[in-house]
C-alpha cells in the first residue's frame, strides 16, 4: 500500500532497489524517483522519465506479468520485483487506496447519525418552545394588550380623556370588580396611552397631566394617604417643598393649600387609589362626589381560555399546551373567582412539571395540569379542613362565597352572610328537623338561624378560615354608612376564593347546593 510519494529532480547517483532476495543497482543522471512503501518497509523506485525508458518499463512489466501467469515461474518470482512492475503496482495501489477512502459510509451509520442529529434538533426546539411559553405566562407579559376587556377599557379611557381636557371633573371614576379581573391593568394602560399622546401628538398640550398612584393596601392607617399623595406630587414637580414624609395632619393641611391655590393653567392631577375599600365605602365616596361606575365582571371560562391562548401565540408558543389543558384550566378557575392571575399560576406550574418530567418532546398534558392543581389548588391545609368540616360550617362558608361574589369585594358584612345562611337552611332543608322545630314561627326560626351563624363564625375564626374585622374608624363614624355595612366584616384568612370554591364543591353532596355553587361562578 502506497503511503507517500515524492518526485525528485534529476540526480546523478547510484541507488539500490531491494525486495526480498532480488536486488538491482541503477546509475543514471536522468531518472526521477518516487519513494513508496511496500508492506510497511520504505523502498526507492526509479521512475522512467524518457519515452524510451517508459517503453522499456512497460515491456518489463508485461514480461513480469506473463511469467507470473505461469504457475511454475510464479513460485520462483513471487519474491522478485522489478522497478517497472513496482512502479506500476505503486500506481495501482495508490488508485485503490483513494478509491477505498472515497467509498460512502454504510447506510446504517448514516441513518444512525441522521437520527441523532434529528433528536438533538427536536430537543433544542422543544426547550425553546417551553421557555417561550414560560415567558408568555408571566403576569407582566401583556405586550400592551388586555383581551376581553375592550368595553371596560373604552369607558375608562373616555372618562379620563374628557376630564383632562376639561381641566378636571367633579365625578369620581369608581372601578369595581373581583380581584384578578383587570381593573388596575386597564386603568394603568389608559393612563400610559394618554401620557404617550401628550408627548407625541399635536394636541399633546391638552392631554398633559400629573399622575399619582396610591395602593391603600400598603398604608398603615387611612390617614397616611395624605402624606403619600403629597410626597408623590412633590416628586413629580407639581408642588414645591421637601420630598420627606410629614405627619398626617400636616400633610392634609398642605394638600388643602395646594389644591386651593390651583389655577386653570396648572396641570390636572389624576389620582388613582387602588384598593379603595381599605379607606372608605362606595357610599362614602358617592356622598361627596358624583360617581361614574365601571364594573369588571369575573372572567368566564371562554375569556380565560382566550387570554391564555393569545398570550402563548404572542410568543409563538401555542404548541406548548394541549388545547384540552387550556380549556380545563379555564373551567377550573372560572368555577372559583375567575381570577386570571390564578389561571396563569396554574399553567406555569403545569409547565414546570412538564419540564421536570424528563420527556424529550411533547406538550403540557392533562396529567401535568392535575399535578399542578394538587400543588396549588389543593395543597393548602385550610382547603383540606374545609372538605372535612361539618355540614353547617360548610353551608356558612357557601353563604360567604355567594355574598362575596355578589358584592365583588374582599370583605363581606356578617349580617349579609348570616342572612344568606338562614335562607339557605330554609330553602335546602325545609322539612329537616335539624334545621327547624315544629311549631316555630318564621321570625323565631330566623332568629335561631342567626344565632347559629354567630356560633359557626366563632368556630371558623378559631380554625383560621375566616377573619373577622371591625370596620375602620373612618367608616364606622360615617353617618352615611348603611345599616347593613355596620358590624364586623368577614374575609378569608389563608384561603383564596378559588381554593374555597373548589373545596366546597368537592365536599358538597346536596345536588341543589352543588348546582347553586356552580351557577354562581
Amino acid at each position: 500500500k502506497a503511503q507517500a510519494a515524492i518526485i525528485l529532480g534529476p540526480l546523478t547517483a547510484t541507488l539500490r532497489f531491494s525486495s526480498g532476495d532480488a536486488s538491482l543497482q541503477l546509475r543514471t543522471a536522468t531518472l526521477q524517483f518516487i519513494f513508496v512503501s511496500f508492506d510497511g518497509m520504505p523502498q526507492s523506485v526509479a521512475v522512467p522519465s524518457t519515452p524510451s525508458q517508459r517503453s522499456r518499463a512497460l515491456r518489463h512489466r508485461e514480461s513480469d506479468e506473463s511469467e507470473l501467469s505461469c504457475p511454475s515461474k510464479k513460485r520462483r518470482l513471487c519474491g522478485k520485483q522489478t522497478p517497472a512492475s513496482a512502479w506500476g503496482q505503486a500506481q495501482t495501489s495508490s488508485q485503490d487506496s483513494s478509491a477505498s477512502s472515497a467509498k460512502p459510509k454504510p447506510p446504517a451509520d448514516q441513518q444512525r447519525q441522521a437520527a441523532q442529529l434529528a433528536d438533538i434538533k427536536t430537543q433544542l426546539a422543544q426547550k425553546g418552545l417551553l421557555l417561550r411559553a414560560s415567558a408568555a405566562l408571566q403576569p407582566q407579559a401583556t405586550s400592551g394588550q388586555l383581551p376581553c376587556r375592550e368595553d371596560e377599557q373604552g369607558q375608562v379611557a373616555s372618562h379620563l380623556r374628557s376630564a383632562i381636557r376639561n381641566g378636571g371633573s367633579s365625578n369620581v371614576l369608581y372601578v369595581s370588580g373581583m380581584p384578578g379581573t383587570g381593573k388596575t391593568a386597564s386603568v394603568l394602560q389608559a393612563v400610559d396611552k394618554l401620557q404617550l399622546k401628550s408627548t407625541s401628538s399635536r394636541e399633546g398640550s391638552q392631554c398633559q397631566f400629573t399622575f399619582v398612584h396610591i395602593n391603600a393596601m400598603c398604608l398603615n392607617h387611612p390617614n397616611a394617604v395624605y402624606g403619600e399623595i403629597l410626597q408623590q406630587l412633590r416628586l413629580a414637580g407639581a408642588d414645591s417643598g421637601s420630598t420627606r414624609r410629614c405627619a398626617a395632619g400636616s400633610a392634609m393641611e398642605k394638600l388643602q393649600t395646594f389644591f386651593q391655590r390651583r389655577e386653570s393653567q396648572d396641570l390636572v392631577v389624576v389620582l388613582l387609589i387602588d384598593e379603595l375599600d381599605c379607606l372608605a365605602t362606595r357610599n362614602q365616596v358617592s356622598s361627596r362626589f358624583g360617581l361614574v361606575r365601571v364594573d369588571f365582571s369575573p372572567y368566564n371560562k371562554d375569556q380565560i381560555s382566550e387570554i391564555l391562548r393569545q398570550r402563548l401565540d404572542s410568543q409563538d408558543a401555542g404548541m406548548a399546551f394541549e388545547p384540552s389543558v387550556l380549556k380545563l384550566c379555564a373551567a377550573r378557575i372560572a368555577a372559583g373567582s375567575g381570577d386570571i392571575r390564578k389561571a396563569l399560576q396554574l399553567c406555569r406550574r403545569a409547565l414546570e412539571l412538564r419540564q421536570q418530567s424528563g420527556q424529550k418532546a411533547g406538550p403540557v398534558s392533562l396529567e401535568h395540569l392535575r399535578g399542578a392543581e394538587k400543588d396549588i389548588l389543593h395543597a393548602n391545609p385550610s382547603a383540606f379542613a374545609v372538605r372535612h368540616i361539618g355540614r353547617g360550617a360548610r353551608l356558612f362558608l357557601s353563604a360567604f362565597l355567594l355574598e362575596r361574589r355578589k358584592r365583588e369585594a374582599e370583605g363581606v358584612p356578617f349580617r349579609k352572610v348570616s342572612s344568606r345562611y338562614a335562607k339557605l337552611l330554609v330553602a335546602l332543608r325545609p322539612d329537616n328537623p335539624n334545621f327547624q322545630k315544629t311549631g316555630e314561627s318564621g321570625q323565631s326560626r330566623l332568629h335561631a338561624h342567626l344565632e347559629e351563624a354567630a356560633v359557626l363564625l366563632r368556630r371558623l375564626e378559631a380554625m383560621s378560615l375566616i377573619v373577622q374585622q371591625v370596620q375602620r374608624q373612618a367608616v364606622a363614624e360615617d353617618a352615611d354608612a348603611s345599616a347593613s355595612s355596620k358590624g364586623p366584616v368577614l374575609s378569608l384568612n389563608t384561603l383564596d376564593l378559588d381554593e374555597l370554591s373548589g373545596a366546597l364543591q368537592e365536599a358538597e353532596t346536596d345536588p341543589a347546593m352543588l348546582e347553586l355553587l356552580r351557577e354562581s361562578c
